[in-house]
């Protein structure tokens, strides 16, 4: 799976999860090496204000 589609994967589950109200905020960042390799990094903010800071580097 290429890098891109990795990340528009994870958009559009957050992106169900914004709607369905459950996410109230979130933040991506990302730095693509090549088209497989790089870097997403994020943090999540959900209704009930815990946090999710995450950082992968899919393979």
């Amino acid at each position: 799976m290429l890098l891109s589609e990795y990340l528009s994967d994870i958009v559009n589950i957050i992106d169900g999860y914004s709607k369905a109200g459950l996410i109230i905020n979130s933040e991506l960042t990302t730095d693509f090496r090549t088209e497989k390799i790089g870097i997403i990094e994020g943090s999540i903010t959900f209704s009930d204000n815990s946090k999710l800071i995450f950082n992968l580097n899919p393979a």
